[in-house]
């Protein structure tokens, strides 16, 4: 569940938009800062023909030093769903412009179409309640879908993942309840079940707080 064909913002200064789509990289370097260079133009060979109209978007950015490149290096690193950042390495010289998306609406838009359609899917519910639960966001909106996902199917990771819900809304007990019947079953399903560590030692936390 991600966010292909969102709109990217660049955070270089909280402000600057780049729309989704395919773009020819440039830049304009000067001693105290660089100006990176978003093209819609992705036919060109090098810089001819180069034409500013054809600009997406422009960052004015610091350069770094870093270790010896000697080789144009262009990557994206610490990579989320939300979030990347875009660094570029020559000789002695980096830049960094960190980008990210909001997927949230595109997210809550994608489950609820599924929910209005009927869709009997339940991971799609499954997914969403999980990713509203690690943004810590709409808590009631995620119990909504995996409720709807543990009537769906059972499985321990929809079984987890409607604990978690329950124990982030204070609902120590349901949290428990839940909590064990996903490690039972994934004990059940599984000779090596690959959670039964964690899940108990959660559910002993809970425990504990539920006294």
């Amino acid at each position: 569940m991600g966010c292909a064909g969102s709109v990217w913002r660049s955070v270089a200064d909280g402000t600057n938009i780049l729309p989704p789509g395919r773009f020819a990289i440039y830049a304009i370097p000067s001693k105290a800062e660089w100006t990176l260079i978003f093209s819609r133009n992705t036919e060109l060979w090098g810089a001819f023909g180069y034409s500013p109209e054809d600009d997406a978007l422009r960052i004015a950015l610091h350069p770094d030093t870093v270790e010896f490149t000697e080789t144009l290096t262009i990557m994206f690193r610490d990579v989320t769903e939300e979030s990347g950042t875009l660094e570029l390495q020559w000789e002695r010289i980096g830049l960094r412009v960190k980008l990210e998306v909001d997927c949230y609406d595109r997210i809550v838009d994608h489950v609820e179409d599924a929910w209005s359609q009927g869709k009997e899917d339940w991971g799609i519910y499954w997914k969403g309640a999980r990713y509203l639960h690690s943004k810590g966001k709409n808590l009631g909106l995620a119990k909504k879908w995996i409720d709807r996902s543990v009537s769906l199917d059972t499985s321990w990771v929809n079984f987890w993942q409607k604990a978690l819900v329950e124990f982030a809304l204070g609902n120590v007990q349901e949290a428990l309840e839940w909590g064990k019947k996903a490690r039972d079953l994934c004990i059940a399903n599984s000779k090596y079940c690959p959670y039964t560590e964690t899940y108990g030692d959660q559910i002993a936390e809970w425990e504990m707080k539920g006294n």
